[in-house]
């Protein structure tokens, strides 16, 4: 059983690869989040537009 344990030499190698892959995730969140946040605000500010045109259109 001792032998199946990993080594040390075989751990640092492992954690560098979760650490590496936490890292990618958290980034590919952040990513992601900011691009909802951007494409949300941009149909925000879309609709508000729409929404100043109409109001110039029948006031007019």
């Amino acid at each position: 059983m001792a032998s199946l344990l990993p080594t040390v030499q075989g751990v640092k190698p492992f954690l560098i690869v979760i650490a590496m892959y936490a890292v990618a995730s958290a980034m590919w969140l952040l990513s992601t989040s900011i691009g909802s946040a951007l494409t949300g605000l941009n149909v925000m500010f879309r609709s508000e537009r729409i929404t100043r045109l109409q109001v110039g259109y029948t006031w007019s």
